[in-house]
């Protein structure tokens, strides 16, 4: 169980962008957020904090990207769009097409080289 000044400093730590910034939120100095750091249950809560946010930020950044593959999709299927425009789209589409495939060809690769499972 944390205390009240642990809980503080996990939270700081969450949204600031350095341990010293975290500790200078949290009202404590950098020897004690190094302590804290140190002990087994302050580390294992910020790990799962941080992979929560990290979840939902993939989560959102999933969702955005989904949309503007939608609207490149409209804007190439557009026949009044600017060939330009509709070129140019198709040419970002296939780009991240390749970029996907790609990355799904490095994380079937390392689950197998490291039998780590990336659909937890």
């Amino acid at each position: 169980m944390l205390n009240q000044k642990q809980e503080k400093f996990i939270n700081a730590l969450i949204t600031s962008s350095s341990i010293t910034e975290a500790c200078k939120a949290a009202e404590i100095s950098r020897t004690t957020g190094y302590e804290y750091l140190n002990a087994a249950s302050v580390s294992e809560k910020y790990e799962r904090l941080q992979k929560q946010r990290n979840k939902l930020t993939l989560d959102y950044m999933q969702a955005q990207s989904y949309k503007a593959l939608e609207y490149l999709s409209s804007v190439l299927m557009n026949d009044e769009a600017n060939i330009n425009e509709r070129m140019k789209s198709a040419q970002v589409l296939l780009n991240q097409f390749s970029k996907s495939l790609e990355i799904e060809k490095r994380g079937e690769k390392f689950n197998l080289d490291s039998g780590f499972d990336f659909n937890l």
